[in-house]
């Protein structure tokens, strides 16, 4: 079974939408297939449900964007990025 359907269908029967562990193990599996705007779509669902501890999910959340930031910054070609014209 693929874990990513798992928590789809945990998440639609209503087990565990305010609990932190879910959401993080859900876009943790995004993260790591490189999906990451779907991972951040699971954080939002997280804060937006109030999740619980919320910090879990603020300091995974906040790992995931500083995440995307430096993959972000590796795709620019060099000679884009050193250029100064």
């Amino acid at each position: 079974v693929d874990p990513v359907s798992l928590y789809s269908q945990v998440f639609s029967r209503g087990v565990g939408t305010r609990t932190a562990a879910l959401y993080v193990a859900w876009a943790q599996h995004f993260e790591q297939r490189g999906l990451h705007e779907q991972a951040d779509a699971v954080y939002q669902k997280a804060l937006e449900n109030q999740a619980h501890p919320a910090s879990t999910v603020l300091h995974e959340y906040n790992c995931c964007v500083s995440l995307v930031d430096v993959v972000t910054a590796l795709s620019v070609p060099l000679s884009v990025a050193g250029s100064h014209s």
